[in-house]
């Protein structure tokens, strides 16, 4: 590793075992030495645990009882809202879990306008369009994105994005934080490769 390069912290999951970018995975952390919560902003105090955003994950983590590891004194209520929780969270599609857990931490530029901003002001890491958005909202931002060299993935249709933002469909957003930007990006090239 070259000194230009950003050093990628990794993290174990605690659902299938492998070692991922911190910035693709769930942070759990214990509150006041009593219950397991989700660190949203991965900021929190306290020895983090982490699972990815898969449903296989997340069935591995609470049928083999891999919570027990963390030494958690939780009732089954506790457990189960936390699961619950982390359940609404995970998408069916991958890339759609990061970008909801970007989003839930505020690094997300939501539609033309805050995405035109964000390239302006260089905060974008990562635009991501629709597939089927209008031609002429894929040349403006074409150019838009060349002019800032911000990396580009057009991927899903815009009412399956609209229905992850509780609106009717999004065409296009940003991704404003490295790490996030980086783990939709590797998984964009796995997707690639496996298909």
């Amino acid at each position: 590793m070259t000194q230009d390069q950003p050093r990628i912290p990794l993290r174990t999951c605690l659902g299938c075992g492998e070692q991922r970018d911190k910035f693709a995975l769930v942070r759990l952390v214990v509150d006041n030495a009593e219950i397991l919560k989700i660190d949203w902003r991965q900021t929190e105090a306290g020895r983090g645990s982490y699972l990815c955003p898969d449903g296989d994950c997340l069935r591995r983590f609470f049928s083999h009882r891999r919570w027990k590891r963390l030494r958690v004194p939780w009732t089954p209520l506790q457990r189960d809202h936390l699961k619950r929780e982390l359940e609404m969270m995970i998408q069916p599609n991958k890339i759609e879990s990061l970008v909801g857990l970007a989003n839930r931490v505020g690094k997300v530029a939501l539609g033309q306008q805050a995405v035109e901003i964000a390239l302006k002001k260089r905060q974008a890491r990562l635009v991501i369009l629709a597939a089927d958005a209008a031609a002429n909202t894929m040349t403006h931002f074409s150019e838009l994105i060349q002019k800032s060299r911000t990396p580009v993935l057009t991927t899903g249709l815009k009412s399956d994005r609209g229905r992850l933002f509780a609106r009717d469909s999004v065409a296009v957003l940003a991704i404003l934080h490295d790490g996030f930007a980086r783990a939709i990006g590797n998984l964009n090239i796995t997707d690639a490769t496996h298909s």
